[in-house]
């Protein structure tokens, strides 16, 4: 909670420039695609965070009470983020923030790489969450690149 806060006290020193004029601007359809999404995955990490026996139910992985919760502070963590992206239209204001994401989804396929030992082939959560893995980088590539090429298309 203390980094969404930090987030939302910073904005006061954003100098508002013209968005308009200056920068490559999200649509407001996938302002509210980001933010839909973001929402469902941050109810969701709450809701496994309070009753971990869900997540440790369908997890292909061995979870304790504790490492349940701490996975879906994680996925809070992510959720925000991603809703925090959808709250500004501007580029510049998210370029970074999906890269770190990009940065950290590529961390976790190659966590399951690392222990596949310890997972559940025969789970199809396994896949799920693999598949998953593997549609949000490419999905955070794809609207790097589309926003990328406007901004090359249309420079500062």
């Amino acid at each position: 909670m203390f980094i969404p806060f930090l987030w939302w006290r910073n904005r006061v020193t954003d100098p508002g420039i013209s968005a308009e004029f200056t920068d490559v601007l999200f649509s407001n359809t996938t302002r509210w695609m980001l933010a839909c999404i973001s929402a469902a995955g941050l109810g969701t990490s709450l809701l496994f965070f309070a009753v971990p026996s869900l997540f440790i139910g369908i997890a292909p992985w061995a979870l304790t009470p504790l490492t349940a919760r701490v996975g879906s502070g994680w996925a809070a963590l992510a959720a925000a983020t991603v809703l925090s992206i959808s709250s500004d239209r501007r580029w510049s204001a998210a370029k970074y923030l999906l890269e770190a994401g990009m940065i950290g989804v590529a961390l976790m396929m190659l966590a399951f790489v690392r222990a596949w030992a310890d997972l559940d082939p025969a789970n199809s959560m396994t896949w799920a969450f693999l598949i998953a893995f593997v549609l949000l980088f490419l999905g955070f590539g794809a609207v790097h690149w589309i926003m990328d090429t406007r901004l090359k298309q249309n420079p500062i």
